[in-house]
């Protein structure tokens, strides 16, 4: 009897071994992610940086790494004194018609980076206290009450502060009145990036306040006499600061920025900003209870969302926006997970596997697949698994919980074991990059060029179906044939026999081969694991044959 293996199909881990569908492997350590009916080892992978990166962005043309509580652009540290955590990034704007800048938060300082690498506070503190003014001589305004207030403003990104709310004024009469405003405070002392003092006016005898005019910072004294023509602008009053809770941010829909707070009493709101001024928040949306606190916005054709533990909520509208939670729908504690896949849905962890949400239903993928270790087993070689890291690349998600990593392909609805850990990953959709932090440094992984993971060797481990008898129809295993290409490198060779396992050999060869094994085992169940190390080449098996004959 003649037996051949297939290898079309990805990881499975339902019990028992010899019950796993054909074509699929019980272990598939280091596959490559573009095999077809064969193993193939997966390509290595390239450094890009040395430095132990716990997130990753691209931006104007350079990567981006949150190390411990520091940012670097390249290899260059732009900003210190962050908390740690992972940075949530978004570019957009600051201001419609304004370059792209990259926005981060990560709960504790809000802050944004240029295209030249300057790093700057996202959005300014408001005047910390008032001009005084007085009437003058001098000038051509009307005999009236002028009431004055003051924001401050950066000319480069259009970004302007609230003023502190507090209207000063004075009383002119007579000929030639003019109003001096002194003590103007300088906003340098605060913040390098405001650039300018802008005064607000009323019209004579009024209360709605217009831009003035606009003064240097630093500048501590104006007359107004009458020679600047008041604006139509109005004093806005929805410049707030971001809050330095802000942990999630997502930029930018409807023109606007998004961001999540950890503060206890504001995890149930997703904070939004005015359309176009991605520098400030305008207000919140109540979407759930503080207890059940959200995780992660993302975006779906289109349309927002949220993830939190209690599920997953859509926000609709467009300034101001309402929020309804979408039936039937698990949410995740586990934020890192989620990743947007296009035209397909939200993928994420849950507590019963790793699901997929298309808008409407949250369905696990590929059910009895891999879930098991979602929902705390450990199974072959790989532990319980709960992930911290994930992207979307390539056409798989792929999770890692630092030690492991998975990948999941939509198209050939197949999972492969990457055979590493990541604390960090980035699909750079400019350059085709899979940016990685493995082993302490970032990685360009799976790159073609490479056989190694920078230094380190890839790891394979394969191990097919086991092929069970009833135990009145116990089989002898003459031989096997191995249909193998190992481009020099060792393949170990290990039969799994009822319940033992014997060393067949190592395989190695330059070309393609078939190599037969000879075996003489008699036994009711066989199993095979292909196992190595790889540094200087790569590994393809085509086919494996059983010839056995009925004792």
């Amino acid at each position: 009897m003649t037996i051949h293996s297939q290898f079309n199909k990805g990881l499975a881990l339902g019990p028992p071994a010899d019950l796993i569908g054909e074509g699929y492997l019980r272990r598939n350590r280091g596959m490559h992610y573009l095999s077809y009916g064969s193993y193939r080892s997966r390509f290595g992978s390239l450094k890009l940086s040395s430095l132990n990166a716990h997130s990753i962005e691209y931006f104007s043309n350079l990567y981006h790494y949150g190390v411990g509580t520091s940012l670097y652009r390249s290899t260059a540290l732009i900003k210190s004194s962050l908390s740690g955590d992972t940075i949530s990034f978004a570019k957009m704007p600051p201001v419609a018609g304004i370059a792209d800048y990259l926005f981060g938060c990560e709960g504790s300082d809000p802050f944004k980076v240029d295209s030249a690498g300057n790093v700057t506070s996202w959005g300014f503190a408001i005047p910390a206290s008032n001009p005084s003014a007085a009437a003058a001589a001098g000038g051509s305004l009307a005999d009236a009450t002028w009431g004055y207030q003051i924001t401050y403003y950066n000319s480069t990104t259009g970004h302007r502060s609230n003023s502190n709310g507090t209207t000063v004024s004075a009383t002119t009469s007579g000929a030639n009145n003019s109003v001096a405003l002194t003590a103007i405070p300088d906003p340098t002392s605060i913040d390098t990036q405001i650039s300018h003092v802008e005064i607000w006016r009323t019209v004579a005898d009024g209360t709605a306040l217009f831009l003035l005019t606009r003064i240097t910072a630093g500048t501590t004294a104006y007359t107004d006499d009458g020679s600047d023509t008041l604006s139509s602008t109005e004093l806005p009053a929805d410049n707030f600061t971001p809050l330095s809770a802000f942990f999630n941010c997502l930029g930018p829909h409807n023109a606007s920025m998004f961001w999540l707070s950890s503060t206890s009493t504001q995890r149930g709101r997703v904070y939004y900003s005015p359309i176009g001024r991605a520098e400030s928040y305008e207000g919140w949306v109540n979407v759930c209870s503080n207890d059940t606190p959200l995780n992660k916005l993302f975006l779906f054709q289109s349309q927002l969302g949220v993830i939190g533990e209690g599920g997953i909520y859509i926000i609709g509208g467009g300034n101001p926006y309402q929020s309804r939670q979408v039936s039937g729908c698990p949410g995740t504690t586990s934020p890192s997970t989620v990743s947007v896949i296009p035209n397909i849905g939200v993928i994420y962890e849950a507590s019963d596997g790793v699901r997929l949400f298309d808008g409407t239903t949250s369905v696990i993928v590929t059910p009895g697949a891999v879930d098991r270790l979602f929902r705390g087993e450990s199974v072959g070689d790989l532990s319980s698994f709960s992930g911290s890291v994930s992207a979307y690349c390539r056409d798989e998600y792929i999770i890692s919980d630092s030690s492991q990593t998975l990948a999941f392909d939509f198209k050939k609805a197949r999972w492969r074991d990457l055979g590493v850990g990541m604390s960090a990953i980035y699909y750079n959709t400019e350059t085709d990059e899979i940016a990685a932090t493995i082993s302490g440094a970032v990685l360009d992984f799976e790159n073609e060029t490479k056989y190694k993971d920078n230094t380190t060797s890839i790891s394979i481990s394969l191990e097919l179906p086991h092929l069970t008898f009833p135990d009145d129809r116990k089989r002898t295993l003459q031989h096997i044939t191995f249909d193998i290409s190992t481009e020099g490198e060792q393949v170990t060779a290990t039969l799994i026999h009822d319940n033992s396992e014997t060393t067949l050999g190592v395989l190695q060869h330059s070309n393609r081969t078939n190599e037969t094994i000879p075996i003489g085992i008699d036994a009711n169940e066989f199993g095979l694991r292909l196992t190595g190390s790889l540094s200087t080449g790569r590994v393809e098996l085509f086919k494996i044959t059983y010839n056995m004959n009925e004792l």
